[in-house]
């Protein structure tokens, strides 16, 4: 497959993806996510294994982990990777839709996305789908950025810009962003409209937690196992429901499923 008919996402599935969540904030993560609790997690949309393996490491022995994918690609990769680096974990991967999850009704007890409902055109569909395979009193967790600002990028050198300059490139990454949401193609501000999106969803207990430190985009100089995190979380307790402030590291968007009659 040449680069130009390469899918978007397989730009982002290097090892560097590894390293975009700091093991301090996963570690924070798990807690409030009560991960040792969980048996059975569906990771939609997981790619090669990055966002589920991330999360493999803090899941009790013997849970169930579900990698759902439409690349037929994607899945054999995610296969392959946890045979070689989890080969203890209990996980099996799947080709799926989002928006037609092969998982029965009130099948697991956490489903998670992560860099997923930004490229749909429709990302309520996928938010049903995740409510309707998560069981009664679970959790589905969406791990969703706000790309935008990434367009607008913010230097030294911004104080001595002039504002025609600011404001017109200000435009363009607008422009830019609203075209491709027009077209169907994602939005890359979704981060920020997804408790909008769970509410409507008639979901309750919605949680918004921001990571305070930015992204590795690289591999560490150190080997993963002696590295320590440079990044805090800034939001207090595990269960503390007051977002945080910082830096744009995806957002985590957290929603306790209601019981249903």
């Amino acid at each position: 497959m040449s680069d130009d008919t390469r899918p978007h996402s397989s730009a982002y599935f290097g090892e560097e993806r590894d390293y975009w969540w700091n093991d301090d904030y996963l570690d924070l993560l798990a807690r409030r996510l009560r991960l040792d609790q969980v048996r059975t997690l569906a990771d939609i949309g997981c790619g090669i294994g990055h966002w589920g393996g991330s999360l493999a490491g803090h899941l009790a022995p013997g849970t169930q982990l579900i990698g759902i994918d439409r690349d037929p690609a994607n899945v054999a990769g995610a296969r392959e990777r946890f045979a070689r680096r989890a080969p203890d974990r209990s996980a099996r991967f799947l080709e799926g839709d989002a928006l037609a999850l092969p998982l029965a009704d009130g099948s697991v007890d956490l489903a998670t996305c992560q860099t997923l409902l930004i490229h749909l055109a429709e990302p309520q569909k996928a938010i049903a789908e995740m409510i309707r395979v998560t069981r009664p009193g679970g959790q589905v967790v969406a791990v969703e950025s706000n790309n935008l600002f990434n367009r607008m990028a913010i230097s030294s050198l911004t104080p001595e810009t002039p504002l025609e300059r600011l404001l017109a490139e200000t435009e363009i990454a607008w422009r830019q962003v609203e075209g491709r949401r027009r077209r169907g193609l994602g939005c890359e501000y979704l981060g920020d409209l997804v408790p909008a999106l769970f509410a409507e969803a008639g979901l309750a207990d919605i949680r918004v937690w921001l990571a305070t430190g930015p992204c590795r985009w690289c591999r560490p100089m150190r080997r993963r196992s002696s590295r320590r995190s440079s990044m805090r979380s800034g939001v207090g307790a595990p269960t503390d429901p007051v977002p945080a402030t910082g830096p744009s590291s995806p957002p985590i968007w957290r929603q306790a499923v209601p019981t249903r009659p």
